[in-house]
């Protein structure tokens, strides 16, 4: 998986973030390297920061581009939905920062509802799973540590 989050320009030596647009010239760029090399570029999403529904539980919520639902599980990508491996109910309502961008960057006042149907099926190995259970279990290793 080929994964990058900035742009180089070593003659200006300078950086930015990468752009919906810049998909097409990355196709192309690794089509011209790698002629005989199959591939898929596709967008991944996040919020940078956990969302609360309404019961106080927090998710934090990744995606991708919905023609590439099969590496991540079994299904097709549906609308107003969230898959997870397990989930703790069919339904959730988010509670989603109403965000403004101004002069100053983003802040955020009030929180929107927004309710959303939640499926299990990501495989436990997939390119969006950053942690699992390693993570998990440094977690516990920490929290063992500060409780002894």
């Amino acid at each position: 998986m080929l994964s990058k989050s900035l742009h180089i320009d070593q003659k200006m030596a300078h950086f930015r973030f990468l752009e919906f647009a810049d998909r097409e010239r990355i196709k192309r760029e690794l089509e011209l390297a790698l002629p005989a090399v199959e591939f898929n570029v596709f967008a991944e999403y996040q919020f940078n920061f956990g969302i609360s529904d309404t019961q106080d539980n927090t998710y934090f919520i990744y995606g991708i581009d919905e023609n590439m639902s099969h590496i991540i599980g079994d299904f097709q990508i549906e609308e107003d939905t969230m898959y997870s491996q397990s989930t703790i109910s069919d339904f959730a309502t988010l509670r989603v920062p109403s965000v403004v961008i101004d002069e100053f960057g983003l802040s955020s006042g009030e929180a929107l509802d927004y309710k959303v149907s939640l499926k299990s099926g990501v495989y436990e190995r997939n390119p969006l799973n950053l942690y699992g259970k390693k993570f998990e279990k440094i977690m516990l290793e920490v929290e063992h540590i500060r409780n002894n």
